[in-house]
């Protein structure tokens, strides 16, 4: 029984997140209207979400699937890829698997947050796999809060 519970102390620790890393916990998406996509015509994004520490992993509930999602114009499949995220200040640095690039994730304190593309982000593998470079239109990106129960 003692080692039971010393066992059950060591998850808890090991699992448990950083304080900047748990103020971000959720799902934030942005859905671009028409509307939006005809003022910004150079931005290929029209969708993109970003799942923090929701959802049950792989291997069962404490692997917690931390990855971000985007849908483009011309490409209705909804690609993604899982990201490992460390605390550096009050942002976040999330690098994306399979050399998928590096976003920037800050709280802009208002149930949204900003999004900065550090230099690309590639959605989806291999030849099927759509890159966007950080330049104009593919910057920056503002998501909002949405239930957590809208990731998987």
């Amino acid at each position: 029984m003692k080692s039971c519970l010393v066992v059950a102390m060591g998850l808890a620790v090991l699992f448990q997140a950083p304080a900047a890393e748990a103020s971000f916990k959720g799902c934030y998406e942005r859905v671009y209207d028409k509307a939006y996509l005809r003022k910004h015509r150079k931005q290929d994004l029209n969708k993109i979400r970003l799942q923090l520490g929701v959802g049950k992993g792989l291997d069962g509930p404490f692997e917690l699937l931390d990855r971000v999602d985007a849908g483009f114009r011309k490409k209705p499949i909804y690609r993604g890829n899982l990201v490992g995220c460390k605390t550096e200040g009050d942002e976040l640095s999330c690098g994306i698997e399979s050399d998928g690039g590096t976003l920037i994730v800050t709280d802009r304190g208002d149930n949204s947050l900003r999004i900065t593309n550090s230099a690309y982000m590639r959605f989806g593998d291999g030849d099927s796999a759509t890159t966007i470079k950080a330049k104009g239109e593919h910057r920056e990106f503002r998501l909002f809060r949405i239930s957590e129960t809208a990731c998987p």
